[in-house]
């Protein structure tokens, strides 16, 4: 059985480093490790270390995160990378 695919797009303030299709994504915020696919809820969260996903041709690519927000709505996934709370 193939995990659907769904929309990601990895951006700082001045590029998109990443738009495409994927079937996976595992990051870490404050609680721990979790994993998001294309049937999540909505759901925002700081995000902390490492972001790794599966893109549409099955490779694993990982993205340093030093501090970002990712924010997860209608099987979109949207990641502000440099995010600085105030």
């Amino acid at each position: 059985m193939s995990t659907a695919l769904f929309q990601l797009t990895i951006r700082t303030r001045d590029a998109i480093l990443y738009n495409g299709k994927v079937s996976t994504i595992t990051s870490e915020n404050e609680k721990g490790i979790f994993s998001i696919l294309s049937t999540h809820e909505n759901f925002l969260s700081i995000l902390k270390n490492n972001l790794t996903f599966v893109d549409e041709e099955g490779s694993k690519r990982q993205v340093f995160v030093e501090r970002g927000l990712m924010r997860v709505a209608e099987g979109v996934a949207v990641v502000f990378l440099g995010f600085k709370p105030t």
